[in-house]
């Protein structure tokens, strides 16, 4: 069972347990000498994929991935609980041979003689950086969280050198930066360790490129590291392993270079940052935890991650434990295979074995799922092992079981509740959700929407519940009346369908939320960055560059839209009527225009209270009526905007009559 063959390594860095690395880079300095809010709030910012990209992603659930990767990367810290820090213990006591931290930029700060060089037609945009891309679709990106990012790295601001808001006038580039000439001779077993993070647009043509070469760079052997990123993805810090015994292992000079574009102009857009190039003596047998997974089955899109799950759903399918088994070692891991445990619960199980050369990784997911019997926050512990006892460092996965919410968003993990925002109209209609996989059919009747503080105060906006065929086509299901989000700002948010929508088993269902034009703004919140599949937006009106009305595209940042599958959420009866109350109950014109005509007619005189509430159950009207026998008035809410709310009559003794309030 399980897991999409893309599996994209996107988490902060921190400095936890490096000051390994800081004191070699030192003491070879003496002696001889490393998504907001991360979506902008211009739609243009937005990290989109065209969807049809999207829809190669694996529908089986198998249980071993395994490549001649010969590249690793890995994940240094994630950004909260949901997935917790992993830390590379395997390689604690690494010896390093050669190291840079770029503190003198271009001069470098290592034990070679000679400075780093650039080449290329764009060559002069590597550049010494402390505070990240300055480009007009980057500002938000911020520092490289590398191993010495206080001292500075190097960077390709491609998106700098585009300025302007004419995506005809930008320019492809291209540029290579190489270190000084390395001495590794009497070194047979090394590897290569740099920290970095990237993003390009807009082909995924586009290669970024490790070369090594060992004759002056007559010839590179190269090995290309964004091979699991697509287009206008934001991979986060991370840290890659590259062993290049085979090459440079016992060379006197040897030569690194970092290439953008692969020495052809394929993108235009974004940046690479690198810091922390580090060459060390690579151990007999060493492995790391790649990434680290608490998945769902899937399929569509292979695997799921949800944060939170609602029981009825979870207890069908169950969590899956998975992770990426890197041997960084120039042994052979025998029988590796990984392990997820459940704290506070009996459940423990293991993968399948698989062994794994040098050089190659393989993601594993448990055999059996951890199916939770009661709702609460849970935690994971996920590691992986060998039949040598070659053990990666533990990653801690939280998610949470619910009674009624389903979501995908990290808000849940996050200290503050809230990542970043995405503007909803700022560049016309769109819609922006998550997908959600139905395991049990269950009743639905809301979907859920944080709403950011940037949303103006008169702002509307509704919900669109689409669902997902096999053939990737969206279609309409149902959505939601129009609610004045603006009076809400700050909160979470029920859209409530008038009618329950009855979901079924196997089904994909696309959650969103829509707002009109561009005035007023409506502004959701956004926690965490997710899976290909997991998130979109469609742009009704074509106002994406190149776009097409209608079009829908990836989101790499996880919206804050969630499915309710609360009973309580259920919209009354539109019209019912307590006869033993009353003999007569009126309202009309319905639909108006927000003023109509109220008739009361009881059967024994009686105090009414007249209320009328939006759909959220927000009293938006309250009248008093002492007495009452007959009643006859005109009523004025010509102030409410456009939509359905309830107009109640309630007595001593709770509601005595309903009726559905039609205002257009």
């Amino acid at each position: 069972m399980l897991l999409n063959n893309t599996l994209t390594r996107k988490k902060k860095a921190s400095h936890v347990g490096l000051l390994f690395f800081c004191y070699f880079c030192i003491s070879l300095s003496l002696v001889s000498q490393i998504f907001i809010n991360v979506i902008l709030k211009k739609m243009k910012n937005l990290h989109i994929l065209l969807f049809s990209a999207i829809l190669l992603a694996n529908p089986t659930f198998s249980q071993i991935k395994q490549t001649k990767s010969i590249v690793s990367t890995q994940s240094i810290e994630a950004t909260n609980a949901f997935n917790a820090p992993q830390l590379r213990s395997s390689q604690a006591d690494s010896n390093v041979i050669w190291c840079e931290d770029f503190e003198n930029g271009l001069a470098g700060n290592n034990n070679s003689d000679t400075a780093w060089t650039t080449s290329g037609s764009d060559g002069a945009l590597w550049l010494y950086d402390t505070d990240g891309p300055s480009g007009q679709f980057s500002t938000i990106i911020g520092a490289l969280e590398s191993t010495t990012a206080d001292d500075g790295w190097m960077i390709f601001d491609a998106d700098l050198s585009n300025p302007g808001q004419v995506q005809a006038q930008f320019v492809e580039r291209v540029g290579q930066l190489t270190s000084p000439y390395i001495d590794l001779s009497g070194e047979e077993n090394v590897s290569l360790r740099f920290d970095h993070s990237y993003r390009w647009c807009c082909t995924n043509e586009h290669r970024l490129l490790v070369g090594v070469s060992v004759n002056q760079g007559e010839t590179w052997t190269e090995f290309q590291i964004n091979e699991d990123a697509v287009a206008n993805e934001w991979v986060m810090t991370t840290q890659t392993t590259i062993i290049i015994s085979d090459i440079a292992g016992g060379q006197d000079s040897v030569l690194i270079r970092f290439d953008w574009g692969a020495g052809e102009q394929t993108a235009t857009n974004y940046f690479w940052m690198v810091d922390d190039v580090t060459i060390f003596e690579t151990p007999a047998r060493a492995s790391t935890l790649g990434d680290a997974f608490v998945r769902l089955p899937s399929e569509y899109f292979g695997s799921s991650s949800y944060s939170n799950v609602p029981l009825v759903q979870a207890q069908v399918t169950g969590f899956f434990f998975g992770g990426n088994i890197v041997n960084e070692g120039s042994e052979d891991l025998v029988n590796a295979r990984i392990v997820g445990e459940v704290e506070g619960n009996n459940f423990s199980d293991q993968s399948v074995n698989a062994t794994i050369s040098t050089n190659t990784d393989s993601v594993l997911f448990t055999v059996n799922g951890f199916i939770p019997t009661a709702t609460g926050n849970y935690v994971g512990n996920v590691y992986g092992t060998d039949d040598n006892n070659t053990t990666t460092s533990t990653s801690q996965l939280g998610f949470i079981v619910t009674e009624f919410e389903y979501a995908k968003d990290l808000s849940d993990f996050s200290n503050s509740g809230v990542f970043a925002n995405v503007m909803v109209n700022n560049n016309g209609t769109t819609r922006i959700g998550n997908t959600f996989e139905i395991y049990s059919s269950q009743d639905l009747y809301a979907i859920r929407v944080y709403i950011d503080m940037e949303t103006a105060a008169d702002a509307q906006a509704n919900v669109i519940l689409n669902s997902l065929n096999s053939m990737g086509e969206f279609n309409y299901e149902t959505e939601s009346e129009m609610v004045d989000v603006g009076q809400m700002r700050g909160e979470w948010v029920d859209f409530i369908f008038t009618s329950p929508y009855p979901t079924f088993e196997g089904q994909i269902l696309v959650a969103t939320i829509q707002a009109d034009g561009n005035d007023p703004l409506v502004a959701i919140g956004q926690s965490g960055i997710g899976n290909p599949g997991d998130s979109y937006l469609q742009d009704l009106d074509g106002t994406q560059p190149m776009g097409q009305p209608g079009a829908w595209y990836r989101l790499n940042n996880t919206p804050m839209v969630r499915l309710n599958f609360d009973p309580s959420l259920e919209v009354v009866d539109p019209t019912s009527v307590n006869d033993v109350f009353l003999s007569e109950f009126l309202v009309y014109p319905n639909p108006n225009n927000g003023e109509f005509n109220l008739e009361i007619e009881t059967k024994n005189s009686t105090d009414i209270v007249v209320s009328i509430s939006n759909t959220l159950g927000q009293e938006v009207y309250n009248r008093e009526l002492s007495n009452v026998t007959q009643f006859k008035s005109s009523i004025d809410v010509s102030y409410l905007q456009t939509g359905i709310y309830i107009l109640q009559l309630h007595d001593n003794e709770g509601v005595i009559a309903t009726e559905k309030l039609i205002v257009e």
